[in-house]
């Protein structure tokens, strides 16, 4: 796709040595959840540091490009919850797929311990993410959802990555129901999420689609009185 990653464009490494940047960074991202949740991006940088250098020093003799490639993977981690957001097509890799963790799998748990809010009920409605190649951009990611509520979680995990890293302009994430019946009013059968638009939060993009899609319920959602939580 013509892609070039920062490793290289920087001088640091070649193409393998993105990819030990990537796998490092992707492995070692959430490290710093075992001492808390709030803050573990930087807790991870310091609980990385020894584990990287220990790594490091036996692939790279050159202290120079061993330095280099440490701070593209430190960054790596620090940036992959969007807090900096990422600034190295490396770092959004690792954001992104971090992003991908959306399936059931990651609800079950807090659903059983009582926590029923819409992020445990939106994780449990994702059952599959597949990344393929794109048609129009080199990758798309798609998840299904076996209701619609999985919609949450595609677009504030998932969706939310791809638009505030550098990999926007190469990836696409479309959500699609399964299909079968059930219970479930399917609102949403299939939406792409994200466009190579000039729209930055996608947001222009989302109300035409509504509109076009269910253009009596979204008339009558804006002759609501407006709310404080509608600006947020």
């Amino acid at each position: 796709a013509g892609v070039r990653l920062d490793t290289v464009e920087s001088g640091a490494g070649e193409l393998e040595d993105a990819y030990v940047v990537v796998l490092l960074s992707t492995m070692l991202h959430d490290l710093g959840n075992q001492v808390h949740r709030f803050g573990h991006e930087a807790f991870g940088v310091v609980l990385a540091l020894p584990i990287l250098n220990r790594i490091l020093d036996k692939l790279y003799p050159d202290p120079e490009q061993r330095t280099a490639i440490r701070a593209l993977i430190l960054h790596g981690i620090y940036s992959h919850d969007l807090s900096p957001e990422p600034l190295t097509i490396e770092a959004g890799i690792t954001a992104v797929a971090d992003g991908t963790d959306i399936t059931k799998g990651r609800g079950r748990k807090a659903f059983q311990l009582g926590s029923i809010d819409i992020h445990s009920i939106s994780a449990l409605a994702a059952d599959e993410v597949r990344i393929l190649k794109g048609e129009k951009v080199p990758v798309e990611i798609q998840v299904t959802m076996n209701n619609s509520a999985g919609i949450f979680q595609v677009e504030e995990t998932l969706t939310k990555k791809v638009l505030k890293s550098p990999l926007r302009p190469y990836v696409t994430v479309v959500a699609m129901t399964d299909g079968e019946g059930g219970q479930d009013q399917r609102i949403v059968h299939r939406v792409r999420l994200h466009e190579t638009v000039g729209d930055y939060s996608a947001r222009i993009a989302h109300l035409w689609r509504a509109i076009k899609l269910r253009p009596a319920e979204v008339a009558e959602a804006c002759v609501w009185p407006a709310h404080e939580v509608d600006y947020h």
